[in-house]
């Protein structure tokens, strides 16, 4: 067994929580998905190859455990624009196959 294993075995026996990634690490992710730049997802454009990928970005953040006022807060929005977009984001994955959870 490594080190990190152990000490994760540990942590997890100990109910502390798995570490989350930071908002930032999804726009980065996300924009080299997409080919855009991160300041585009922060960005105010409403253009779709723009607003796409920061409603995913909204999406993973969301799945990773954040709440919907840190990820407006990290993008320079109010909770309420984040809810909008992930339940648009699930719905594109639903008509597209992709299961919504």
């Amino acid at each position: 067994m490594s080190r990190y294993s152990f000490m994760a075995s540990v942590l997890q026996t100990a109910g502390v929580p798995k570490p989350r990634a930071d908002i930032n690490t999804f726009v980065v992710f996300v924009a080299r998905r997409h080919g855009v730049s991160p300041a585009h997802i922060y960005g105010d454009s409403r253009r779709h190859e723009f607003v796409r990928p920061r409603q995913e970005v909204m999406w993973l953040a969301s799945q990773a455990g954040h709440s919907t006022t840190a990820i407006g807060r990290e993008l320079g929005r109010d909770h309420t624009t984040i809810i909008h977009g992930i339940k648009s984001y699930e719905k594109r994955r639903a008509e597209n196959g992709y299961s919504a959870g």
